[in-house]
């Protein structure tokens, strides 16, 4: 999922083996205070920088609302006001649309 400089600087921390100077523990209670360091109600956008998809896990504050509850596979789960637009944010805008699996994909094309 990253791209090219992506993957040289993170092979360039661990060859220098940055993982020795900062605790897990040390490196999270300064993302928290990187998190909380500006109120809610004053930033236009919200969101994490420590995800996999990176800038497009930042999203408009209005979108997160007090969220909503929808059930799912027999659980209720809170939900971004606005998961809809969250979702299509993180995935494109055919989420919804099923693809089958590579292996699913392979076992069509064998005769049985």
């Amino acid at each position: 999922m990253h791209d090219s400089t992506k993957k040289k600087v993170l092979s360039f921390l661990k060859q220098i083996r940055i993982h020795r100077l900062y605790s897990q523990v040390s490196i999270y209670e300064r993302l928290d205070r990187l998190y909380t360091k500006y109120p809610l109600e004053q930033s236009k956008d919200i969101g994490t920088i420590t995800g996999s998809l990176y800038k497009k896990e930042i999203l408009p504050r209005e979108w997160w609302g007090n969220g909503e509850e929808l059930a799912f596979e027999n659980h209720r789960f809170l939900v971004p006001v606005n998961y809809n637009d969250y979702l299509k944010q993180l995935y494109g805008d055919n989420y919804l649309t099923y693809t089958p699996s590579v292996t699913q994909q392979e076992e069509k094309k064998h005769i049985k």
